[in-house]
Protein backbone atom coordinates (compact mmCIF):
# COMPACT_ATOMS: atom_id res chain seq x y z
CA UNK A 1 0.00 0.00 0.00
CA UNK A 2 0.99 3.46 -0.71
CA UNK A 3 -0.53 6.38 -0.13
CA UNK A 4 -0.15 9.70 -1.79
CA UNK A 5 1.43 12.79 0.25
CA UNK A 6 -2.38 14.56 0.75
CA UNK A 7 -4.36 11.43 1.63
CA UNK A 8 -1.89 9.90 4.22
CA UNK A 9 -1.80 13.74 5.84
CA UNK A 10 -5.55 13.78 5.49
CA UNK A 11 -5.89 10.27 7.04
CA UNK A 12 -3.31 10.58 10.06
CA UNK A 13 -5.34 14.63 10.75
CA UNK A 14 -9.18 11.97 10.76
CA UNK A 15 -7.00 9.32 13.23
CA UNK A 16 -6.19 12.22 15.14
CA UNK A 17 -9.48 13.89 15.47
CA UNK A 18 -11.33 10.93 15.94
CA UNK A 19 -9.22 9.85 18.67
CA UNK A 20 -9.14 13.08 20.12
CA UNK A 21 -13.21 12.94 20.31
CA UNK A 22 -13.37 9.30 21.40
CA UNK A 23 -10.83 10.11 24.44
CA UNK A 24 -11.81 13.03 25.38
CA UNK A 25 -9.28 15.93 25.31
CA UNK A 26 -10.29 16.11 29.18
CA UNK A 27 -8.60 12.62 29.52
CA UNK A 28 -5.45 13.65 26.98
CA UNK A 29 -1.97 15.35 27.94
CA UNK A 30 -0.93 14.48 24.91
CA UNK A 31 -1.57 13.17 21.20
CA UNK A 32 0.51 12.60 18.11
CA UNK A 33 -0.34 10.44 15.77
CA UNK A 34 2.35 8.92 12.83
CA UNK A 35 0.79 7.33 9.47
CA UNK A 36 3.71 5.73 7.30
CA UNK A 37 2.38 6.34 3.91
CA UNK A 38 4.15 3.33 2.53
CA UNK A 39 2.67 1.18 4.66
CA UNK A 40 -0.52 2.50 5.99
CA UNK A 41 0.53 1.41 9.81
CA UNK A 42 -0.62 4.34 11.93
CA UNK A 43 0.65 4.51 15.62
CA UNK A 44 -1.36 7.07 18.10
CA UNK A 45 0.91 7.44 20.90
CA UNK A 46 -0.83 9.14 24.06
CA UNK A 47 0.49 10.38 27.34
CA UNK A 48 -3.04 11.01 29.72
CA UNK A 49 -3.93 13.24 32.57
CA UNK A 50 -4.86 10.54 34.86
CA UNK A 51 -1.78 7.78 34.37
CA UNK A 52 -3.80 4.97 36.03
CA UNK A 53 -4.41 1.91 34.52
CA UNK A 54 -8.00 1.83 34.63
CA UNK A 55 -7.94 5.19 32.48
CA UNK A 56 -5.71 3.52 30.02
CA UNK A 57 -7.42 0.40 29.86
CA UNK A 58 -10.83 2.43 29.16
CA UNK A 59 -9.17 4.83 26.36
CA UNK A 60 -7.63 1.44 24.93
CA UNK A 61 -11.73 -0.03 25.03
CA UNK A 62 -12.64 2.92 23.08
CA UNK A 63 -9.68 2.71 20.47
CA UNK A 64 -11.06 -1.10 19.59
CA UNK A 65 -14.62 -0.13 19.92
CA UNK A 66 -15.03 3.35 17.93
CA UNK A 67 -11.79 3.94 16.37
CA UNK A 68 -10.32 0.64 14.95
CA UNK A 69 -13.61 -0.01 12.71
CA UNK A 70 -13.36 3.21 11.10
CA UNK A 71 -10.30 2.65 9.19
CA UNK A 72 -10.25 -1.21 9.66
CA UNK A 73 -10.25 -1.78 5.62
CA UNK A 74 -7.51 1.14 5.46
CA UNK A 75 -4.62 0.95 7.81
CA UNK A 76 -3.33 -1.34 10.68
CA UNK A 77 -3.88 0.92 13.89
CA UNK A 78 -2.03 0.71 17.25
CA UNK A 79 -2.43 2.66 20.33
CA UNK A 80 0.83 3.17 22.33
CA UNK A 81 0.83 5.11 25.90
CA UNK A 82 3.78 7.02 27.74
CA UNK A 83 4.20 9.86 30.29
CA UNK A 84 3.66 12.95 28.98
CA UNK A 85 7.39 14.19 29.21
CA UNK A 86 8.36 11.59 26.96
CA UNK A 87 10.97 12.38 24.80
CA UNK A 88 8.80 10.57 21.86
CA UNK A 89 6.42 13.80 22.13
CA UNK A 90 9.05 16.18 20.90
CA UNK A 91 10.84 14.00 18.63
CA UNK A 92 7.36 13.03 16.86
CA UNK A 93 6.68 17.03 16.08
CA UNK A 94 9.28 16.55 13.36
CA UNK A 95 8.41 13.93 10.46
CA UNK A 96 12.03 11.81 10.28
CA UNK A 97 10.95 10.90 6.29
CA UNK A 98 8.49 12.35 3.49
CA UNK A 99 6.47 9.81 3.80
CA UNK A 100 5.27 9.98 7.28
CA UNK A 101 2.82 11.96 7.97
CA UNK A 102 1.68 13.36 11.53
CA UNK A 103 -1.06 14.54 13.46
CA UNK A 104 -0.50 16.40 17.18
CA UNK A 105 -2.95 17.51 19.14
CA UNK A 106 -2.94 21.56 19.82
Amino acid sequence: MYLDSDEARALAVSVGEHSVMYFGRENLENLVVHLDAATGEVKILVATVEESKQKRSELYSQFLDEIVPLYADELDLSLQFYRSDAPIFDESRQARREYLKSYAMV
